[in-house]
């Protein structure tokens, strides 16, 4: 009985924590251990392509040969991450032909690869047996280890994997989601809730992969969770702002009924795409977008925003909202007016958000300080925390937007009205950027107005309401996924926090 509780205590609260190397030392002890612990070794895959290297055999092909030799690993694989090492980001829209592997001679592997294709029911079966066989597209093999892992509830791309050719995953994402109740294929990604491109080497919205495979997500059956980097525009054209409605990749726009978190981070899309996606994912609770806007793009279009949040807006719990611009025409984009349509407030009709991390800019568009609403007719009523972003105060259109003006607002909301309309606020967070400057310039510099010693007094303030004041510096510009600004301030770099 001892030793069953001591290996029910192995299974599930050990093994589960320790290294890859680790479970792998395990394995080789003995064979109740190996029986053990072999499901933990192959629950989180990463397979790493290195671009560069042409030498060796793809640790992808190798990955497929140990699913098909032993069909019982797909049960394992709950997790699976497609990396790129090395890889070059093309100079203008698009995508390098497909990526190539070093093929391992074997032929009764080539023949379960074609057992395996035929299983799957894909399209034109000899097309994907030559892809792998004889093209050696990387992506084809690719595709087939995802359609093998039927039991994969979380898949990562690397943006890096999307700037080629891609073509094979984005055919088999259009089968799976497509398929018919009836079909006699097997159906795919049925426990897939969580799907991520991921942005490890930090790109900017100047990167435009192609965007079928972003757009094809929302129609995954069961998925929870998009987590979506550098998510390009659907126009073919920046100043096109026609059709938008015929972006999605097949005839029918998704349904996405079971996403409830929704992440769009270095994003170039503009807000026309944000509410084509809205639209369709009517039990959003959280939205994250973080939007790198190209300046030939001009401005960015806050009452489509605006009108695309309508659609979640009774189940809306928490709203965090980035925009910076970057130069991809001969310009400063600081000296660019009129960045932004009307604005984003008032969000009195969102009554289920607590959390609403937003610029101040879009909260007031373009209306100078002198003719601002008060900052209580702008927010929700059951909001619980409020993050104040300095985002474009940088610009030229805003310089009238200095720190009197601002502190202004936010001392009169304070002052008088915050209990009334939102009771249920807790903490009040300043998000400034901070470029190497000690905090005291930063807190001057933002809207470039003369020195305000007004800023103690709302920390003051807010002390004395109940309320807790945090200023949140973001290290050297920003920083994208950056998101807690609960963290301690000892030993955290690149955050300041005032309790």
């Amino acid at each position: 009985m001892a030793l069953v509780h001591t290996l029910s205590i192995l299974k599930y609260q050990i093994i589960p924590q320790l290294s890859s190397q680790d479970k792998s030392s395990l394995c080789q002890t003995c064979k109740g251990l190996y029986a053990a612990t072999v499901p933990f070794l192959y629950h989180d895959v990463t397979i790493t392509h290195d671009i560069k290297e042409t030498k060796k055999p793809s640790s992808v092909h190798s990955l497929l040969r140990a699913i098909l030799n032993r069909p019982g690993l797909v049960h394992d694989i709950k997790s699976l991450h497609i990396r790129a090492l090395n890889y070059v980001v093309p100079r203008f829209c698009g995508y390098y032909e497909p990526l190539t592997y070093i093929p391992i001679k074997d032929e009764q592997l080539r023949r379960l690869i074609t057992r395996a294709i035929k299983k799957l029911g894909l399209p034109s079966p000899k097309e994907w047996e030559a892809a792998v066989s004889k093209d050696r597209h990387l992506d084809a093999v690719v595709a087939i280890i995802v359609a093998l892992c039927t039991e994969l509830q979380s898949l990562t791309i690397d943006v890096g994997y999307l700037v080629y050719d891609h073509k094979w995953l984005v055919d088999l994402f259009k089968h799976g989601v497509s398929a018919s109740k009836g079909s006699k294929s097997p159906a795919l990604f049925q426990s897939l809730t969580h799907f991520t491109i991921s942005n490890p080497d930090d790109e900017g919205g100047h990167v435009q992969p192609p965007k079928d495979i972003y757009l094809l997500s929302f129609y995954l059956p069961k998925i929870k969770t998009l987590s979506l980097r550098c998510l390009p525009s659907h126009r073919t054209n920046r100043r096109d702002r026609t059709n938008k409605y015929h972006a999605w990749p097949l005839p029918d726009a998704p349904k996405a009924t079971s996403l409830s978190s929704l992440e769009v981070v270095n994003s170039s899309a503009n807000a026309d795409t944000m509410s084509m996606m809205l639209e369709q994912t009517p039990n959003l609770k959280s939205l994250l977008y973080a939007c790198d806007l190209p300046s030939s793009e001009f401005r960015f279009e806050l009452v489509e925003f605006r009108a695309g949040l309508q659609h979640v807006r009774h189940t809306l719990s928490r709203l965090s909202f980035e925009l910076e611009f970057f130069a991809d025409e001969a310009l400063d984009v600081t000296s660019m007016n009129d960045v932004l349509t009307a604005n984003l407030a008032p969000l009195g009709d969102f009554p289920t958000l607590h959390e609403l991390e937003v610029p101040l800019t879009t909260l007031y568009g373009h209306t100078p300080p002198k003719d601002w609403p008060p900052l209580s007719t702008l927010l929700p009523s059951e909001l619980r925390r409020l993050v104040i972003r300095d985002d474009l105060l940088d610009y030229d259109t805003f310089y009238r937007w200095n720190g009197h003006a601002i502190t202004g607002a936010l001392l009169q909301f304070f002052n008088d009205t915050w209990k009334a309309v939102t009771p249920h606020l807790e903490e009040v967070v300043l998000n400034v950027k901070c470029f190497s400057w000690p905090l005291e310039d930063v807190m001057e510099e933002l809207g470039r107005g003369p020195r305000c010693d007004a800023w103690e007094d709302v920390e003051q303030l807010c002390k004395k309401q109940g309320l807790r004041w945090v200023v949140r510096q973001e290290d050297g510009g920003y920083r994208r996924g950056g998101r807690d600004s609960t963290e301690s301030d000892t030993g955290v770099t690149g955050w300041m926090m005032f309790d």
